[in-house]
Order: C-alpha cells, then sequence, then structure tokens
C-alpha cells in the first residue's frame, strides 16, 4: 500500500516515515501541497497524511484537489491547530485529524483503522 505524506517540515517526513516502518508501506513524502496533488494523480496512493500548514497551495485546497480526482480518497489530518481552524476540513471528508505531537501508537492505529 502507498501512503502519501505531506508536511512542510522535512524532519517530520522522515519521523513519519519511520513510524510508519512496522507497516510495510510505500512512502511516498512532499512539503508542497501543489506537489501532493501531483503525486496523488501520477501515484493513486491508498492514503494521504497531509499537514495544515504546507508549501505552494494550501492544505484544504490540496484536499479539495485530490477530491476531485478521487471523491474517496483516504485523507488523515496532521494539525497542531484548534478546533474551530479544523472546520473547513469537515466540510472536505477527511477521514480524520491526529493532533500534533501524536504518539506512534496513535499515528499507527489511526492509519490501520482507515487502510
Amino acid at each position: 500500500m502507498r501512503v502519501l505524506v505531506v508536511d512542510d517540515d522535512e524532519v517530520l517526513l522522515e519521523i513519519i516515515e519511520k513510524m510508519l516502518s512496522e507497516l510495510n508501506l510505500e512512502i511516498i513524502k512532499t512539503t508542497s501541497g501543489r506537489e501532493a496533488v501531483k503525486l496523488y494523480l501520477k501515484l493513486k496512493p491508498d492514503l494521504v497524511l497531509m499537514d495544515i500548514v504546507i508549501e505552494e497551495l494550501d492544505s484544504v485546497q490540496a484536499v479539495r484537489e485530490i477530491r476531485k480526482i478521487n471523491s474517496d480518497a483516504k485523507i488523515i489530518i496532521l494539525s497542531s491547530f484548534d478546533k474551530p481552524f479544523l472546520r473547513e476540513f469537515e466540510k472536505t471528508g477527511v477521514h480524520a485529524v491526529l493532533k500534533k505531537p501524536f504518539r506512534k501508537n496513535d499515528l499507527i492505529e489511526t492509519v490501520k483503522a482507515i487502510i
């Protein structure tokens, strides 16, 4: 299975990849919302993990663009923001929101539940 991880923090991208390593997933990483949409279209990942703060294209718009490609796309939002800000994502139909900082077990269990 393929997972696309989108975060503006390259160190966190590496940490998330290591956290998910025990699930034997193919991890695709990018810091850019625009690149995330291109990668989604090209590689058709089974799951997207997306931070709220990303480069080039904001995360709400990136989620909407991915939804245009696949209305059933499985998406988990990673966020350090509080709930009021996250209401915008409720309209996009994301599957889950993980509040940063999250524990490895929380990430793994959320990913397992969705894929």
